[in-house]
């Protein structure tokens, strides 16, 4: 848990970084950083250490490599999507009492998903074996291969669902939101019946 506590601040960081790169609607650099490099990345560090030295290092690779991905999305986010063309005296920012009461919803919300995701195997966990735990977390990550249309999908739908809003086209937004979820549920159902097929 100490060498882990490490990597807490560049991974805020990381998330902080991938939402800038949303914003400004870079799509795949957003599905990359945020949803493959950020596994892909510690991965490979892992292998590499375990190649050149002996021993347990398996945390210690783990946090470098989110301390480099953190450092290559800083990079991108710097030299390629040009936030300094950006005039600070056209952007209001709000003060602290505005952003707390902005944000304190949001960690609420955040504090409850985190919950919801875990409370399930702290149940069984209780009352059942370590292993029969594990075994109900490997099917629980299988069948979140369904919530990949939505994944996809959601990170270009936020930023346009923002931007009909903030110009006020409530029909457009209406059409898209119907097509986007035509679109998951189209993608949803074959990944679903393959899950059920192949269990």
């Amino acid at each position: 848990i100490r060498i882990v506590s490490f990597a807490l601040l560049p991974f805020s960081l990381l998330t902080l970084n991938n939402q800038i790169i949303r914003g400004q609607g870079k799509n795949v650099l957003f599905m990359l950083f945020s949803h493959i490099l950020r596994f892909f990345i510690p991965l490979a560090v892992i292998l590499i250490v375990a190649r050149m030295l002996e021993g347990e290092f398996v945390m210690q690779s783990f946090v470098a490599g989110i301390y480099l991905l953190w450092l290559w999305s800083t990079l991108v986010n710097v030299s390629k999507l040009n936030m300094g063309e950006v005039p600070v005296n056209s952007v209001e920012i709000p003060g602290f009492k505005e952003t707390l009461v902005i944000a304190f919803p949001l960690l609420l919300a955040n504090s409850s998903v985190f919950l919801k995701s875990w409370v399930d195997t702290f149940m069984i966990g209780v009352y059942m074996e370590a292993g029969d735990v594990g075994v109900y977390n490997v099917a629980l990550k299988v069948s979140l291969l369904i919530n990949l249309p939505l994944t996809a999908i959601n990170a270009i739908l936020a930023k346009k669902i923002a931007s009909f809003h903030h110009q006020g086209k409530l029909e457009a937004l209406r059409k898209y939101v119907k097509r986007s979820t035509a679109m998951i549920l189209a993608l949803a159902y074959p990944l679903g019946f393959a899950v059920i097929l192949l269990r």
